[in-house]
């Protein structure tokens, strides 16, 4: 909003497993509130399934988010990708590259901290395409399958970041909002 105030111009790309919308930057509050409206619109609704939910639709979705905002950003932007980066694709580092070739692009990774360990006991349902899937915490060759999963995942994202030339961060769902956020602010409250 800050950026908004100080004459920036504020726009975006959102996009989930079903459809892709472009923001066109503008300089008026009211693009920051459009923005905004626009994210509440694109939430997943309680009961609604996305038509596909496989990690190659999500990471669709990103990729083609990131090739539509290298066509409409201008040289010189301020762009931050706010995503999960769960379903990237070999794809994901060249788009993310040509983007942040002519612009100052950051990843913002928004993580749950179920995603990355799971409980050590327990049995928990997680939400599918074909409805719930149960899972026991305290099986030991789940929890080592898990991890591995995530370890190469992690291993990927490292990767992508770092060929792609793109700085990132990360946020927990677990954190406070505030916090987040100032932890992303640099000096004088300014994301760097």
């Amino acid at each position: 909003m800050a950026g908004a105030l100080a004459g920036d111009q504020v726009g975006g790309i959102v996009f989930n497993q079903r459809s892709l919308r472009v923001l066109r930057p503008a300089r008026r509050k009211k693009s920051v509130l459009r923005l905004l409206d626009t994210l509440a619109e694109h939430q997943q609704q309680p009961g609604a399934q996305p038509e596909t939910t496989s990690e190659a639709s999500a990471a669709n979705g990103l990729d083609q988010a990131l090739a539509e905002a290298r066509r409409v950003a201008h040289t010189g932007s301020r762009i931050f990708v706010i995503s999960d980066f769960l379903g990237i694709t070999e794809d994901t580092p060249t788009l993310l590259g040509a983007l942040a070739r002519h612009n100052s692009v950051s990843a913002i990774r928004i993580v749950d901290p179920l995603e990355r360990e799971l409980p050590s006991s327990g049995r928990f349902a997680v939400a599918g395409p074909e409805g719930p899937v149960w899972f026991d915490a305290a099986n030991a060759r789940f929890q080592q399958a898990w991890q591995r999963k995530v370890d190469a995942h992690e291993a990927r994202l490292e990767h992508c970041f770092r060929t792609s030339g793109v700085a990132s961060a990360m946020v927990s769902t677990g954190e406070e909002p505030a916090v987040a956020m100032k932890a992303l602010l640099g000096p004088g409250g300014r994301i760097g």
